[in-house]
């Protein structure tokens, strides 16, 4: 009979890794997960964000098992390339790497448009509005008052141009 065992102990951390895309606007909602190869334990105190000006944000994520997931807003962010940056645990309290991601907040864009009385006989004012990526424009401001824009509509005449501010 033998008088010894075997205790196997798990010293490795998980491997993560951050999934979002390259881009975003200060005003679109952005997915960002953080995901690992291994159950992750529900700590997070290491998953923020470092914007161009070198500010840092701390970002809170929904703990989903292997993964962290979050939508982030980045209007509080500079304009330029920001520093996604996160750590993890297993559940057993092992450390993973430590991973970044960069993302480019890009200016909102706005959509000007610009027409004068002779438009179908109706008068446009010359308005301007950000638009944040995923927009659809829906309505049309018309001299006071706002209809819905159809898909039959003819635009001819309307001059319609993104401006970049």
């Amino acid at each position: 009979m033998s008088n010894y065992f075997t205790l196997e102990l798990d010293t490795t951390g998980p491997q993560i890794e951050i999934v979002a895309p390259t881009y975003t606007t200060p005003y679109a909602n952005t997915e960002i997960i953080v995901e690992g190869d291994e159950q992750l334990m529900q700590y997070q105190n290491e998953i923020y964000l470092l914007d161009s000006s070198g500010v840092k944000h701390n970002l809170t994520f929904d703990h989903q098992g292997d993964r962290f997931y979050g939508v982030v807003n980045f209007n509080s962010v500079t304009i330029g390339i920001a520093e996604i940056h996160a750590r993890a645990k297993d559940d057993v309290g092992n450390y993973s790497n430590t991973v970044k991601h960069y993302i480019n907040v890009l200016t909102s864009s706005n959509l000007t448009i610009y027409a004068d009385s002779a438009v179908m006989g109706v008068a446009l004012n010359t308005r301007t509005r950000g638009i944040s990526m995923g927009d659809k424009v829906m309505r049309i401001g018309v001299v006071g008052s706002v209809r819905p824009v159809t898909t039959e509509e003819n635009v001819r005449g309307i001059e319609v141009s993104i401006v970049e501010h």
